[in-house]
């Protein structure tokens, strides 16, 4: 579920949107991370208009591969830098892998706050308006009167939405979602709308929520 907040912070401050859902599952891990070359293990591809070449892809990787460590998949058109790049064993190309094998949260929450605190540093900062949404999606078979609950529990998963599609069909935000109240039957794996939920009164994330929608609709 993480996973899905670390793309929409993504492909918001990168300008970019989702092209298409799920379109290809290949596992990989730590052994073969650096030997990928050409064949891209990718899951979902998110671009920033007008031209599809600019952006990012999403990989997966297995438990047990390379988690937790952080990597990025870079490439590059020039002839020099792929002999040396080539030479120093990144392999031949398109893609090179960039891999640290260790994500240390406890150290680099903390500098991030303080950069920005100290600094006036972000460490990433939004171009505009939202692109991308984490939709409620059900988990499994909800009942009509049923509260839904949070990020890593039992009635929820999220997936990512272009933002003026969720806007445009009413899709409920992942992060609104918890302490709701169902409406009506769910089925397994359907996305959820605000028209399928009661909200609860008085909530602040609701307040934050529409004036939100009201700044980026402008």
């Amino acid at each position: 579920m993480k996973f899905r907040f670390h793309r929409l912070t993504t492909s918001t401050c990168d300008e970019c949107w989702r092209d298409k859902p799920w379109t290809h599952w290949k596992a990989f891990g730590a052994h073969n991370l650096y030997s990928i070359g050409g064949n891209v293990p990718t899951r979902q591809k998110y671009v920033r208009p007008p031209s599809d070449a600019a952006g990012f892809e999403i990989l997966w990787c297995p438990a047990g591969g390379a988690r937790p460590g952080v990597f990025v998949l870079g490439t590059t058109e020039d002839d020099i830098q792929k002999h040396y790049l080539n030479l120093y064993k990144m392999g031949e190309g398109p893609l090179y892998c960039f891999y640290r094998p260790f994500h240390l949260c406890h150290i680099e929450v903390p500098s991030t706050i303080a950069r920005a605190v100290l600094l006036s540093d972000a460490t990433v900062a939004p171009q505009g308006a939202p692109t991308v949404e984490v939709i409620s999606t059900a988990k499994i078979d909800l009942e009509a009167g049923q509260t839904l609950d949070g990020l890593g529990c039992y009635t929820l998963y999220g997936q990512c939405e272009n933002a003026l599609t969720a806007r445009a069909e009413r899709l409920l935000p992942f992060g609104v979602a918890e302490g709701c109240k169902v409406k009506r039957n769910i089925a397994r794996d359907e996305v959820l709308t605000y028209d399928d939920v009661e909200l609860p009164k008085g909530r602040l994330i609701d307040k934050l929520r529409v004036e939100q929608d009201a700044l980026f609709s402008a």
